[in-house]
């Protein structure tokens, strides 16, 4: 069954519905029937928040290399798309092929956060698949989950048949092919699930003991053919628009309450070759114009500024900027400073996490006040405005002295002549952590420290914001749970719990009502653990040593720091990267640090001279060339007829980027490429008649123009490319008239015959949520009969009703029930009274 008419027919109804429609570049298209295995890989929030998934973009990749298996995407419906499916009884889809989930053989999921859980229940549900294995019936998908919560899975062992603990690039190729082999020989679903859990590193709760130990999966390197390449480039805007390129997995810092530098481990760092090739052919793939270095560390990457001097010279000249996420005060460099102000216009991000220089040697963070401050003051020199910091409150040992010494930390550095943003999250203990024995503070104690640190953080030069004590509080009862709390979960869906990290969806009191009708001891869950007694996940085994999380608690009692084993002797904590004790080769970084402040000028003096990612400032303006601007006229059609004006104008710029065009860009400090289009065309309306107009900064012909047909997606045409002399009025000036195709059988004579005959034809109509009345008569100019409708040709400088709510006056029909299309067919200027196209002016 695939669900594509009743798709279409609830698109024009809801909110943003371009972000469910399949016509992304890159996307991945294979034939259902050819393959043996088919997979849906689901991430458990909205589509501009899964887009950014590193990890589900590793695995689609992964799997659509294989010959015999496909895999296919799907995100959370937002809540007016879900009214829609449970109305109409439409089922979950898969973005690309539009089929049910339900149709897979398997249905991965993300678990990436905690406050996430309910919408993988909302998911199965919308899918028309039983949210419990245990219910689930022969032709219903196997469904897996993997991430990072797997590090406690027991809280959502009831609702999956496997979990994959670790690295899934290489589970994942073992899965399918043992789910291939198994439909070969026709074994019912349950025969499946047995041989998965025969697969290293793939946990069955139905099957496993609970003796058994699920060893988590290690990939030894990041491969370079592992990597989501090309990389699919939504149509519209995402959280985060722009290439990810994972430099390193893994962390050995050691702080005590992160989770990912415990249960990433060991650091696997690509070769500086690999990144740049990643990056240039990603950029050539996608037209994006920054690129993500990705890393729990960033600036711990080995020759940090020599990586940053290669993405220079590949990128100086084709205003990619670079972005670096992750910056860590204790290597933070005065020729990192120079290198960075290049690249990073907004502000700089660093994580002291705690206020006082105990309470930071407590977490094995082990940085000093000067530390933070000489940071600070070298942001400054270097031009820098906004400095943001994040802390947590509420660590083990954590007294109002810590909170005392933050506001006193916070005031010196705003002291110094830079704004400082200040964010604060509540500490929530984690499993596989040296913290995850201690106690979370209570809801009242985090909102009377919250109250302390805005009274002592009030000044002009400090802002301060916290994340909401309230979902912490359900992340520190969910992230150390057993499975007796699957119940609540269920419990919490059932009362219509979703989108629990979304603030404007968090309910907290729908949340305690299911967590007290289940008689759950909240205190039990957040308060400090015994060692002795095995916790829930005692049977995951992420390869960190309990007796080494153990040591690391004592020596946060000490408020001893561990130094980061990279650069020293290894501190045994189980990994097994090298014997305990051994001291790493130092010989290759300590050339990389002999070499660095040499590298580290040669990249500035490289994007001095370049300009890193931005022109320089206020370059001279070049005379017009003969032939560098030219007028494109294009259609738009059923594909991409919800993508919204705003989008489709990055559309066209990724495809400029794509087809290297040299575009011109505007002087001043922020440059913008010099590019202009029509009046926008209401979602859901095609169109035979939108234009642009692009500037060139050295001649061009129009077969040039014309080769941007190879970079736009499906439904996007190129018609006509036309050279237009520098001054040539622009469209917005030329658009004085639109003419509409409305496809209607009705009586169009009728309409025309109404339209003479009134002097005005007040309707009301929706304006910024107020309902107001516009006079459409002052807008139609003519009703001209066609075939199979009529035509409408309206006055663009006239503010009022726009087409849909003029075509829903005229026909009696509402347009978003998807009862009557609209083509625009084109625009013209009424010189003289006389119409004439726009393509012709």
């Amino acid at each position: 069954m695939q669900n594509s008419s009743h798709i279409e027919g609830i698109l024009p109804q809801i909110n943003k519905p371009g972000r469910y429609t399949d016509n992304e570049l890159n996307a991945v298209h294979k034939d259902w029937d050819g393959a043996e295995v088919r997979l849906a890989l689901a991430f458990p929030d909205l589509y501009e928040i899964g887009m950014s998934g590193l990890g589900l973009a590793i695995l689609y990749a992964v799997v659509n290399k294989l010959p015999y298996a496909l895999a296919e995407r799907s995100y959370s419906a937002d809540i007016d798309l879900e009214a829609k499916l449970r109305e109409q009884n439409i089922p979950l889809w898969a973005w690309e092929s539009q089929r049910p989930l339900k149709d897979f053989d398997i249905l991965g999921i993300t678990l990436q956060t905690e406050l996430g859980y309910t919408n993988v229940l909302n998911m199965l549900d919308l899918a028309q698949i039983s949210i419990k294995s245990a219910d689930r019936q022969e032709g219903h998908p196997i469904v897996i989950g993997g991430g990072s919560c797997c590090a406690n899975p027991e809280p959502m062992a009831p609702f999956f048949d496997c979990l994959v603990i670790g690295d899934g690039e290489e589970v994942i190729v073992e899965i399918l092919e043992q789910v291939r082999e198994a439909k070969q020989k026709n074994e019912n679903r349950k025969s499946i699930i047995v041989r998965l859990a025969r697969i290293s590193g793939v946990y069955v709760p139905a099957v496993h003991a609970s003796n058994d130990t699920i060893k988590k999966r290690t990939i030894p390197s990041l491969k370079l053919e592992d990597a989501p390449h090309p990389p699919i480039v939504p149509l519209v805007e995402v959280t985060h628009d722009r290439l990810t390129v994972e430099i390193t997995r893994g962390c050995t810092r050691g702080c005590r309450f992160c989770q990912a530098g415990m249960i990433y481990r060991p650091v696997r760092s690509r070769s500086q070759e690999d990144i740049v090739k990643l990056a240039k052919e990603g950029i050539a793939a996608s037209g994006w114009d920054d690129i993500s270095l990705l890393s729990l560390s960033t600036n711990d990457y080995p020759d940090f500024p020599g990586l940053l001097n290669k993405l220079n010279g590949c990128f100086a000249s084709r205003r990619v900027s670079i972005s670096v996420p992750s910056l860590r005060l204790d290597s933070f460099s005065r020729e990192m400073a120079l290198a960075l102000k290049k690249i990073k216009k907004s502000g700089l991000t660093f994580a002291p996490e705690a206020g006082s220089q105990r309470l930071r040697d407590v977490i094995n963070k082990g940085l000093s006040d000067d530390d933070l401050l000489n940071v600070i003051k070298m942001a400054r020199e270097n031009g820098w405005k906004l400095v943001k910091l994040y802390f947590m409150i509420g660590l083990p040992t954590e007294t109002y002295e810590d909170l005392d010494a933050m506001i006193a930390l916070c005031r010196k550095a705003a002291g110094l002549g830079i704004s400082i943003k200040v964010a604060v999250s509540p500490f929530v203990p984690k499993p596989q952590t040296p913290f995850q024995w201690e106690a979370q503070n209570d809801l009242q104690t985090i909102k009377d420290k919250i109250g302390h640190l805005n009274k002592g953080l009030k000044s002009a030069r400090v802002q301060f914001k916290w994340h909401d004590p309230e979902s912490s509080a359900l992340e520190g009862i969910l992230s150390r749970g057993d499975r007796k709390l699957s119940e609540v979960i269920e419990a919490a869906w059932r009362k219509g719990c979703k989108f629990d990290q979304w603030s404007e969806h968090f309910s907290w009191p729908k949340w305690q009502e299911a967590l007290a009708e289940s008689g759950t001891d909240i205190p039990a869950y957040t308060g400090a653990r015994d060692p002795k007694q095995p916790p829930a996940w005692a049977h995951i085994d992420y390869g960190v040593d309990q007796k080494f999380l153990l040591a690391e608690r004592e020596l946060a009692y000490q408020s001893s720091v561990t130094p980061d084993c990279r650069t020293g002797e290894c501190t045994g904590c189980g990994v097994g990267c090298r014997v305990a004790g051994q001291v790493k080769d130092q010989k290759v970084q300590e050339v990389g640090k002999v070499e660095e402040a040499e590298k580290v000028q040669k990249v500035e003096r490289n994007i001095e001279d370049d300009g890193f990612g931005r022109a320089r400032k206020m370059l001279p303006q070049a005379a017009p060339l003969a032939k560098t601007r030219f007028r494109l006229k294009y259609s738009k059609g059923p594909e991409i007829r919800f993508i919204s004006h705003l989008d489709i104008s990055r559309v066209w710029l990724r495809a400029i980027s794509r087809a290297r065009l040299p575009i011109a860009y505007s002087q001043g400090f922020s440059p913008h490429p010099k590019v202009s289009f029509g009046p926008p065309l209401p979602l859901g309306i095609t169109s035979r008649g939108e234009y642009m107009d692009i500037q060139l900064d050295r001649p061009a012909a129009s077969e040039a123009i014309g080769s941007l047909q190879a970079h736009l997606p499906r439904g996007m045409e190129i018609s006509a490319v036309k050279p237009i002399m520098s001054n040539a009025r622009s469209i917005s000036e030329l658009a004085e008239a639109a003419d509409y195709m409305v496809k209607w059988q009705g009586d169009a004579a009728a309409i025309r015959s109404k339209l003479e005959g009134l002097p005005a034809w007040p309707v009301k109509i929706m304006k910024k949520s107020l309902l107001i009345e516009a006079d459409i008569r002052k807008q139609v100019m003519d009703v001209i009969m066609a075939e199979g409708g009529f035509i409408v040709r309206l006055k663009m400088n006239v503010s009022g009703a726009k087409i849909g709510q003029i075509v829903n006056a005229l026909t009696g029909q509402d347009i978003e029930k998807g009862r009557v299309d609209i083509e625009r067919i084109d625009l013209y200027s009424l010189a003289k009274q006389n119409v004439r196209s726009i393509a012709d002016g």
